[in-house]
C-alpha cells in the first residue's frame, strides 16, 4: 500500500531532477540487456587473453576460476584504446535509434499540448492561474466594453492637421 501512495506521488512534477530521475528510471525498466551476447563476448576476450599470455586463469580452492592479469594488458587504462574496436551489432544500434524517435516524439508532443487552446496571438498571462484570472475577467468586461465601444465610437484625430490649425493660428497678427 505504501509503495502505491509513493508512486502516486511520484507522478506529478515536482522538479527537473525528479522528472529526470523518474524517466531515468523507466529507461532502466525497459533496458532489455543481452546477457547471452555480453558473457559470450566476455568469454572470447578472457580466452584471447589468456592466449596471447596477458591473462592467467587461476582454480581457486572452492573450484572458482579467476582471471589474473600478468602484465596489466587486459584491464583498460588511461593510455589503452582497445574499446575503440567494440562495434555493436546492428540490432543495439537500431534499439537505440528508436529510443532517441521516441523520446523526440514525446518531446514534440508535450510541446504541442502545452501550446493547444492558445488561439489569441497576444499573450497576457504570466502562467496558468493568470491566465485563468484574465479569461474570468474578460467574460464579465468584454460585455461592458463593446457596449462602451458601440455608444461611443473612438475619436480618430489627425494630429498633423491639427498642429498646423494651431500654428496657423498663433502666427496671425
Amino acid at each position: 500500500m505504501e509503495k502505491k501512495e509513493k508512486h502516486r506521488e511520484d507522478i506529478a512534477f515536482q522538479d527537473y531532477t525528479q522528472d529526470a530521475r523518474k524517466i531515468y528510471k523507466r529507461q532502466l525498466r525497459e533496458l532489455k540487456p543481452d546477457m547471452e551476447g555480453y558473457e559470450k563476448e566476455k568469454a572470447a576476450a578472457v580466452q584471447k587473453a589468456a592466449l596471447s599470455g596477458g591473462l592467467e586463469i587461476v582454480e581457486t580452492e572452492d573450484g572458482e576460476l579467476v582471471a589474473v592479469d600478468n602484465n596489466g594488458t587486459f584491464y583498460s587504462t588511461a593510455d589503452s584504446t582497445e574499446f575503440i574496436e567494440n562495434k555493436p551489432d546492428r540490432a543495439a544500434v537500431d534499439r537505440l535509434v528508436n529510443d532517441l524517435k521516441k523520446a523526440e516524439e514525446t518531446r514534440l508532443k508535450k510541446r504541442r499540448d502545452r501550446g493547444k487552446g492558445d488561439d489569441d496571438g497576444d499573450v497576457t498571462f504570466i502562467n496558468d492561474k493568470n491566465k485563468q484570472f484574465n479569461q474570468k475577467l474578460a467574460r464579465f468586461y468584454n460585455k461592458v466594453r463593446t457596449i462602451i465601444a458601440l455608444d461611443h465610437p473612438p475619436m480618430l484625430t489627425d494630429f498633423s492637421t491639427l498642429r498646423k490649425s494651431e500654428t496657423a493660428s498663433n502666427v496671425g497678427p
